[in-house]
């Protein structure tokens, strides 16, 4: 049985639900941007659950856009807040869950973004974001998420159903990826695995990006492998 985010709150956080953040849907409406912020940020930290925009905005009595704001403002503030496709939570709760984390850079079509993120859960790993080092842009980075097969399995559908293509397609399918999981161990075991399925980049001594392919085959011209804005499907 689905369990609302209200319920939730109610057996979760008892103290906020009491607080009056709980009573309903648009029944408690603070309009004071500060007072608000800081509210969000009093769930935020009590909740091992992400929560999404449209519930924040019912929650408290405002726009999805004003919650979409208040997230802004307080990322900037340098609050370690998460914005993934199910909703916003605190890198600390993330973090204190984890002992190690490592970010590596992959390669592969769109076909395989499954295999990747399975490889990566079925270990015991966990995909925090996901970010590209575009040419003129810089750094852009994007908070995901993926702690099981289920989480991997909705994404996937949602990039298949949206006719937006995934970020890696602004870099030729390279991207980074942080992972998180319970020791340095794990993380060694995702790296191998990565690298037999020929989805981790490394550098060669004159730090030309190769992709790691299986053994015995051969790496093509790195040139080829890496078309300016060209993404494989």
């Amino acid at each position: 049985m689905l369990i609302s985010f209200y319920d939730c709150l109610y057996k979760t956080e008892p103290q906020i639900y009491e607080k009056g953040l709980g009573k309903g849907v648009g029944e408690t409406n603070i309009s004071d941007g500060k007072l608000r912020r800081e509210k969000i940020l009093e769930l935020l930290s009590s909740s091992r659950l992400p929560v999404s925009g449209t519930e924040l905005a019912r929650l408290f009595g405002v726009s999805r856009q004003v919650i979409v704001q208040d997230i802004a403002l307080l990322r900037a503030s340098s609050r370690e807040i998460l914005s993934t496709n199910k909703g916003y939570l605190l890198f600390r709760s993330v973090a204190e869950e984890s002992a190690a984390c490592m970010v590596v850079m992959v390669k592969h079509t769109s076909d395989q973004v499954f295999d990747e993120f399975a490889a990566i859960v079925e270990l015991g790993g966990r995909v925090l974001d996901v970010s590209v080092d575009h040419d003129y842009y810089g750094q852009i980075q994007i908070d995901l998420l993926i702690q099981d097969l289920n989480d991997a399995k909705e994404f996937v559908q949602k990039m298949k159903n949206s006719s937006s293509q995934p970020l890696k397609c602004l870099t030729g399918d390279v991207h980074y990826h942080t992972i998180a999981a319970p020791s340095e161990k794990v993380l060694n075991i995702i790296r191998r695995e990565l690298r037999e399925k020929g989805f981790l980049v490394e550098e060669d001594n004159q730090g030309a990006l190769l992709p790691v392919l299986r053994l015995n085959s051969e790496i093509r011209n790195h040139h080829s492998d890496y078309p300016d804005h060209e993404c494989n499907n």
